[in-house]
């Protein structure tokens, strides 16, 4: 401002002021002109990542292990999403490692809560493999469930569960499934 005013009083004519004036009124309202609102439709997501891999930590103890070949992440919300998924769940309490396969996932971080769908495949390190449509992950509590039916292969036996399954990852052999239950015993092609 004390700059403005030496140069006024340097100024010998009164058009020169006067032009001097308006254009530094104009330059000044350039930068305040109203800017119409961010469109708040679909935001895009603010982490976008492809044939990403990711580990998942409880403190200093790595508890998962996962690929994607495309993963977002919303910072704000914690919400994610990634597509063609293999989840590693690492051994925790005598249990053998559990593999999830699904074609998408989505999820909250921050509630440590997913959803996988897509020919959901969940396959103990030696042990059963299942074949469901959707699943839900529940990190807090270690466990998977699910409410849509579940073929269960394991040692040439096949087990259809037609309501779904709860799987306690924490514990071995604590599987429970829901009915009404098809059992195939012996040797499958």
């Amino acid at each position: 401002m004390l700059f403005l005013a030496h140069l006024l009083i340097f100024m010998k004519t009164p058009i020169i002021t006067a032009a001097f004036v308006i254009l530094c009124a104009s330059v000044a309202t350039l930068g305040c002109t109203a800017r119409p609102p961010p469109d708040l439709g679909e935001m895009p997501p603010e982490i976008q990542l492809e044939g990403v891999g990711l580990k998942f930590f409880r403190g200093n103890e790595l508890r998962a292990i996962a690929r994607a070949q495309h993963a977002t992440f919303l910072r704000n919300t914690g919400d994610g999403t990634a597509q063609s998924v293999r989840m590693r769940l690492l051994p925790a309490s005598g249990r053998g490692e559990i593999e999830i396969v699904a074609r998408e996932i989505q999820g909250n971080v921050r509630r440590q809560e997913a959803t996988a769908q897509g020919g959901v495949r969940l396959a103990e390190t030696g042990g059963a493999a299942g074949v469901t449509e959707v699943a839900r992950l529940f990190s807090h509590e270690r466990r998977v469930t699910g409410d849509r039916p579940v073929d269960l292969v394991a040692g040439g036996s096949r087990i259809h569960a037609a309501a779904g399954f709860s799987l306690d990852i924490s514990t071995p052999g604590a599987l429970a499934l829901e009915g009404p239950i098809d059992t195939t015993i012996g040797v499958l092609p």
